[in-house]
């Protein structure tokens, strides 16, 4: 598919805040001293995108890292600071995450099997996303069913091993969309489809 002209909206995006600081590009006017502005080029508009997916993780990645923190403490931590923190990771799994997943498996799964021209080519990672879900509502049975001693030695070892799956899960998944899939759409995607996919996750999370 050949690569149709940047548009207005490649414009847009280029000059929003939460892209990555991009902007289009400012030149004199060469005959009257106005400032125009530059259409940005097919990279620029496909380095947006994998720039936002890209701090968009950055965002999320340090909530990651505390499902490990509050791991390590399961068994140290008082039932009152171990119920606290697990509320806040419930929040940001049930405010954040998902949502992030869910925008994931209804724009961006669709436009890389698209471009691999296979149906099933997310398939695995829209499975991990399943799983991501399964963890999160283990984890609320497990924070329901703490009582003011905590958990007894079995809870807190299923605690332990939901908190560590669900961290190296959403890690690794991460590694595999900005290793494999970021690549593959910036190489593959067309300008005016660029613009299309970022159009559509701009609307399709309201976290973002």
């Amino acid at each position: 598919m050949d690569d149709q002209p940047p548009t207005k909206v490649a414009v847009a995006a280029l000059s929003g805040p939460r892209l990555g600081g991009a902007r289009a590009v400012e030149l004199p006017g060469l005959m009257t001293g106005a400032t125009t502005t530059a259409l940005p080029s097919k990279e620029e508009i496909v380095t947006t995108l994998t720039q936002q997916l890209h701090h968009e993780h950055e965002h999320l990645l340090p909530h990651i890292e505390a499902l490990r923190t509050v791991a390590d403490t399961v068994g140290r931590a008082t039932p009152e600071a171990l119920g606290t923190a697990l509320a806040d990771l419930q929040l940001f799994l049930a405010d954040h995450l998902i949502p992030h997943a869910e925008a994931e498996e209804r724009v961006l799964y669709p436009a890389v099997a698209r471009v691999m021209g296979a149906a099933e080519a997310t398939a695995t990672m829209s499975r991990e996303h399943a799983e991501v879900g399964r963890l999160a509502r283990e984890l609320g049975t497990l924070r329901e069913a703490m009582g003011r001693d905590g958990l007894n030695g079995e809870g807190q070892a299923a605690l332990r091993r939901v908190l560590y799956g669900l961290y190296t899960l959403v890690k690794v998944h991460f590694a595999k969309e900005e290793e494999i899939y970021l690549p593959l759409l910036e190489e593959r995607l067309t300008a005016s489809e660029t613009e299309q996919l970022l159009a559509e996750l701009a609307h399709s999370n309201p976290h973002r």
